[in-house]
């Protein structure tokens, strides 16, 4: 990596300009991150900090995230970064993209790709019309937020389009899971991840060829209704069967 650093210093102000290359993931290829930023030395104050091209790799995030519930990867690179303020309270507003990004999640068997828009601001990280892709290729969209409260960063993340099928679970059978085997579902989908957990709900319909299963003897879990709980819906099922039915 090599920087090029300009300062100039003029009425109490510290200005500079600079530009650096970088690497952008593991591998030898380098990325170009320049910008401008004028610091008041009187006020001990970011006036003003411009930046672009800045391309990290998201490996970072995995120190927020047990490997057990999501490993990721992929790269997240700012098109254009905005700070000022004190420093700590400092002023955050930007855009960016991910690219490539491709989460495991063991606890379902399979893995999800993604890539899509960010708006950053001091709190939160907006992911705006992302596309999400499952382990057969198929693709829906995405919106939701990471954002910070009191006890650290969670993530939201839900589908808007939900007429399309999504390859949810693939677990083999294990007499320690609650739950196991395939579902291919379509509906309400929200993946939120707090706290070192990992929670996702859904409101779906099963498409075949869904093979689910609940075990009503888990070596792990006292009670699978903590794990799937069933909602009753609005008309009630038996309004819903034909008269010859023989329930």
């Amino acid at each position: 990596p090599s920087t090029t650093l300009i300062l100039a210093m003029r009425e109490g102000r510290l200005m500079s300009n600079f530009q650096s290359r970088v690497k952008t993931s593991n591998t030898e290829e380098q990325g170009v991150v320049s910008g401008e930023a004028t610091w008041n030395l009187g006020r001990n104050e970011l006036e003003s900090l411009h930046a672009k091209g800045l391309a990290l790799p998201l490996g970072w995030i995995q120190s927020f995230v047990d490997s057990a519930d999501a490993r990721i990867q992929g790269t997240f690179e700012i098109e254009n970064l905005h700070m000022w303020g004190k420093m700590d309270e400092l002023n955050i507003e930007g855009t960016g993209h991910v690219l490539d990004v491709r989460c495991e999640v063991p606890s379902l068997g399979t893995h999800f790709s993604a890539d899509g828009a960010l708006l950053i601001d001091s709190r939160d990280v907006t992911f705006k019309d992302w596309k999400l892709r499952d382990a057969r290729g198929s693709e829906v969209r995405l919106s939701g937020a990471a954002y910070q409260d009191d006890d650290g960063w969670n993530l939201n993340l839900g589908r808007t389009d939900g007429t399309k099928d999504l390859f949810i679970m693939d677990l083999p059978y294990n007499p320690e899971y609650a739950v196991y085997g395939t579902l291919l579902a379509r509906g309400d989908l929200d993946f939120n991840m707090f706290d070192h957990q990992v929670l996702l709900v859904a409101d779906v319909t099963i498409d075949a060829p869904t093979e689910f299963y609940l075990s009503l003897v888990s070596g792990s879990t006292s009670n699978w209704g903590d794990v799937v709980r069933f909602v009753t819906p609005e008309t009630p099922l038996a309004a819903t069967l034909p008269d010859d039915n023989p329930w």
